[in-house]
């Protein structure tokens, strides 16, 4: 029976530790962060596993985000368990795998406790896939997992495979993407992982791209501008003189950069670039091609092509490495300060539109304030018994040009509240509201109906916009009431295209009826 060496515990600084991964890819990890974050606030809870190497060092097995951590942290003793290092224990742990294995299925527990045991040995995944004969992928995730407390209790319960809980351990940091993983169709996960991982290392090569010209003061665009708003491409851009627009004529507070992603090809060796027609990309099938009739002349050929002569021979694919690589294009974000145009089209200045936007707001308040004292003045205007003078003129005028307004479901709802107190049903419009009313009302009491129905069609259709968008129909409107005795306001005189403001009127190609008076 072998002796099993039980492993002690020891205070050592943590500085003295051997590490033997990439200390520079530990610190760029979200998880290393983390770790950094959490023994700052509450300690080193869980000791780095080491073996002592014949030189005397005691070697990092498992726990090297957290001794690197404690030496960032500023700890100058913490606990470590030091692990026999001899063959005997790595050879029984094989052993007992082998035989259990093909014996009796393990459990996922068992399983990963294996894996992590052997890693504590010094053994890579690669290398455990190896000697125990199972995938290396399968092996890297189960280490990724093992190191997860609640991941590796999502997987050993069996509520999650080893393949979801390894991607959702990638995205920790990413709740929209775990959220997005934890639920995908498992025939799909590893290609939707696999696709979120490169956007996610794009993102982060993108960054990196992004610090020297945010040092040099430019602002970088998160995505490409393409609208009919600033901040604009310098290609899109004229000055007043109507030449192009360049770089060194804007600030650099103002030249905005977005950089565009390229994959470009380069010689494994010696780092040259390549262009695509360097490449041996493996697909010629010119040597299948039939031969070309030859007519005894050289057409199709060109005059300064020697056949006889040696072609460059081409990068085999294997030697070629894709890299990506970014190309700045930039954008100006205040082309108004510059006086450049879009398209022969001036441009509002900042201050323009900040103007502009802080008009549009109270012009909205002011037609809202507006719009209660109407209804109300529209209210008391049907309660007289008999049609006004024009009112007939008006009730036909409405019907022939816009007869879908006064069916719409809001003007049947404001007519049954204006002449009822009762809103009438605006979904289905079946004049159950008014019936009882028109059937009991005079001939002179149901001409005003008539009128009602027709105002309320015009008044329900107009928004708080009606001062801006100058249409003939809402022109028509607060003119027939102003020509009834009620006072336009200032915003409403806008609407009727008296006082223009910030757009031209729109709509008014069919000249409105003068309203006869009263």
């Amino acid at each position: 029976m072998t002796k099993t060496t039980i492993p002690q515990t020891r205070p050592v600084d943590p500085a003295t530790l051997k590490l033997t991964k990439n200390i520079r890819q530990i610190r760029r990890s979200d998880r290393y962060k983390k770790i950094v974050r959490s023994i700052r606030e509450v300690g080193l809870l869980q000791p780095p596993v080491v073996v002592e190497t014949e030189s005397g060092e005691l070697e990092v097995r498992l726990g090297q985000h957290r001794t690197l951590a404690a030496v960032e942290v500023g700890l100058t003793e913490i606990l470590v368990l030091v692990l026999d290092a001899t063959g005997d224990d790595l050879m029984r742990i094989l052993q007992q795998y082998a035989e259990n294995k093909h014996r009796i299925e393990l459990t996922r527990e068992e399983e990963l406790s294996t894996f992590e045991q052997l890693s504590m040995f010094g053994l890579s995944a690669d290398q455990i896939a190896q000697r125990t004969i199972n995938p290396a992928t399968m092996v890297s995730k189960s280490l990724k997992v093992a190191s997860s407390p609640d991941k590796r209790k999502k997987f050993v319960s069996g509520e999650w495979t080893l393949q979801r809980a390894a991607a959702l351990l990638d995205f920790e940091d990413d709740p929209e993407a775990t959220r997005e993983l934890q639920w995908v169709d498992e025939r799909k996960l590893e290609e939707r992982a696999a696709s979120l991982r490169r956007k996610r290392a794009v993102e982060l090569a993108r960054a990196e791209a992004s610090e020297p010209y945010e040092r040099m003061g430019h602002p970088v665009l998160d995505a490409k501008p393409w609208g009919q708003d600033p901040p604009f491409a310098l290609h899109r851009l004229r000055t007043k003189d109507d030449a192009g627009v360049t770089a060194d004529m804007i600030d650099r507070a103002h030249l905005a950069v977005y950089l565009d992603d390229d994959e470009q090809y380069f010689h494994r060796t010696t780092g040259e670039r390549l262009a695509i027609q360097e490449i041996d990309w493996g697909n010629d099938d010119s040597d299948d091609d039939e031969d070309e009739e030859q007519d005894g002349s050289d057409k199709g050929i060109s005059d300064s092509f020697d056949a006889d002569s040696p072609q460059p021979a081409k990068v085999p694919l294997v030697d070629v490495e894709p890299r990506l690589a970014w190309t700045p294009v930039y954008f100006c974000t205040d082309p108004a300060a510059y006086e450049f145009t879009v398209s022969g089209r001036k441009l509002e200045s900042a201050e323009e539109k900040k103007a502009k936007n802080a008009k549009v707001r109270s012009h909205n308040a002011a037609w809202r304030e507006e719009q209660p004292r109407r209804i109300e003045w529209l209210r008391r205007f049907l309660e007289r018994p008999e049609e006004p003078v024009g009112a007939p003129e008006f009730v036909t005028y409405v019907m022939a040009n816009w007869p879908d307004e006064i069916a719409h479901g809001k003007a049947h709802s404001l007519t049954g509240q204006l002449l009822t107190g009762t809103e009438a049903n605006r979904l289905y419009k079946d004049g159950s509201t008014l019936n009882p009313h028109i059937e009991s009302a005079s001939a002179a009491r149901q001409h005003m109906m008539q009128l009602a129905m027709a105002i309320c069609g015009l008044e329900a259709a107009m928004t708080e916009w009606a001062w801006r968008e100058i249409k003939r129909r809402n022109i028509y409107f607060l003119r027939f009431i102003a020509s009834q005795g009620y006072e336009l306001s200032r915003i409403e005189r806008i609407a009727c295209g008296e006082e223009i403001e910030l757009l031209p009127p729109k709509d008014t190609t069919t000249p409105v009826p003068a309203m006869s008076a009263e």
